[in-house]
């Protein structure tokens, strides 16, 4: 079972990465207006925990 992490925010390659993710995302089209669409996300976090090699929680 894959245990969850808080993220520290203040990793700033940590930030840098979350950015790009999103930016690629609405780049693709997976946004709804100024929102990015839930599936989005969900490819965020896949992605983000295996560039950083961490899973991270919501909370």
């Amino acid at each position: 079972m894959a245990q969850f992490r808080r993220a520290n925010w203040s990793d700033a390659l940590l930030r840098k990465h979350l950015i790009d993710l999103c930016l690629h995302e609405a780049n693709s089209g997976f946004r709804s207006r100024a929102i990015l669409k839930p599936s989005a996300w969900t490819r965020i976090a896949e992605r983000l925990e295996k560039t950083i090699g961490k899973r991270l929680n919501q909370k």
